[in-house]
C-alpha cells in the first residue's frame, strides 16, 4: 500500500454552507487491474463482474449469453468466465483506439491457451511475436451482433487483451503488452488519478470505476471520475468533476443540483462531488459507464 498526501480537503455543503475538515492523508491501494493502463489513456472503465454479482445477489446479473465467440478456437466467453473487465481508450500522437482487458478464470484461460496452441497454421494467419507474447488475428462475434469482425488478441498476465479497431487494433494490443513488459509507471501512478479514486471511493472496494479526461457538462471541467459502490440493498454512484481551482468548483454547485436533482452535491477543493443512491436494481445501469 502507498501513502498519498492529498491537498487539505474542505467540504462545503450546499444546504447549510458549513465546512467539514477531513484527514489530509489517505492510503492508496494499487489494484491489480491498474497495471494494464498506460499513461496515454484518456478513458478507462473498470467493472468487477464477480463483485457486481455478489452485490446484486444475482449470479446471472450479466446474463448467460456469450460476451464474445471465437469460432476459429471454438470458444465462447460468458460473463461467469470473467473476473473483471477494463476498457481503455488510447490517445497518442501516433494513433488512438480502444482496447479491452478481460481477466478470466483459470479454467477459461487454460481452455483458450490450449486452443491457441492447437490452431491450424494453414487456415489462420500466423501470430505476431511481440515483447515475448503472441498476438493473434482472429474472427470474433461480439454479443448482440450477427456479423463477425477481425479482432486482435493476446494472452498476458492471466488476462485476454483484445481490440477490434480495424486500423489500430494491432497497435492497441501492443501498447498494453508494452505496459505489462516494461514495468514502467501506469496511469494510476499519477496523483490526480489517485485523488479521483479516493474522492469517489475512499474505501477503494467499488464494483466499478470510470475516468474520462475530456470536457464534461460543467464549463471549465475537463476531468470526470465515477465510482460505483454498494451498501446493504443500495447502489451508490459517486462522480467527481475536477476544476482548475476551488472557486470554479463552488460556482458549479447550483448547476449540479439542477442537473442531478436530489443528489448530494459538495465541493472538496477543486473537486465537485456528486453522490446518488439507488436501489440495487439500478446496478446494471450504473455499470454501463460514466
Amino acid at each position: 500500500m502507498i501513502m498519498i498526501a492529498l491537498f487539505s480537503l474542505v467540504f462545503y455543503t450546499s444546504t447549510q454552507q458549513t465546512t467539514v475538515h477531513v484527514a489530509n492523508t489517505l492510503e492508496f491501494n494499487q489494484q491489480s487491474w491498474m497495471q494494464f493502463v498506460p499513461n496515454q489513456a484518456e478513458y478507462v472503465g473498470y467493472v468487477n463482474y464477480q463483485q457486481a454479482a455478489i452485490a446484486s445477489g444475482n449470479a446471472s446479473l450479466f446474463g448467460s449469453d456469450a460476451i464474445l465467440h471465437v469460432p476459429q478456437l471454438n470458444i465462447s466467453i460468458r460473463p461467469y468466465d470473467v473476473m473483471y473487465e477494463v476498457d481503455i481508450e488510447l490517445a497518442s500522437i501516433q494513433f488512438n483506439g480502444t482496447v479491452s482487458v478481460l481477466s478470466l478464470t483459470q479454467r477459461q484461460l487454460g481452455t483458450i491457451s490450449i486452443a491457441l496452441r492447437s490452431l491450424n497454421a494453414s487456415t489462420i494467419r500466423s501470430p505476431l511475436s511481440y515483447d515475448g507474447f503472441s498476438i493473434y488475428s482472429l474472427l470474433i462475434q461480439r454479443f448482440g451482433e450477427n456479423k463477425m469482425i477481425l479482432g486482435y488478441l493476446s494472452l498476458a498476465d492471466n488476462a485476454l487483451i483484445l481490440s477490434y479497431d480495424r486500423a489500430t487494433g494491432m497497435q492497441n494490443v501492443e501498447t498494453i503488452l508494452d505496459q505489462i513488459s516494461s514495468n514502467t509507471s501506469n496511469l494510476f501512478d499519477n496523483a490526480t488519478l489517485r485523488n479521483a479514486l479516493l474522492m469517489t471511493d475512499p474505501a477503494q472496494n467499488g464494483v466499478a470505476f470510470f475516468v474520462g479526461m475530456f470536457p464534461t457538462e460543467f464549463a471549465g471541467s475537463n476531468f470526470i471520475a465515477k465510482s460505483v459502490t454498494y451498501e446493504d440493498s443500495s447502489v451508490i454512484a459517486t462522480r467527481g468533476f475536477l476544476f482548475p481551482n476551488q472557486d470554479l468548483a463552488s460556482d458549479s454547485l447550483a448547476e449540479a443540483q439542477q442537473i442531478y436533482n436530489g443528489a448530494s452535491c459538495t465541493t472538496a477543493g477543486p473537486w465537485l462531488i456528486i453522490t446518488q443512491t439507488y436501489t440495487i436494481n439500478r446496478l446494471p445501469t450504473e455499470l454501463s459507464g460514466i
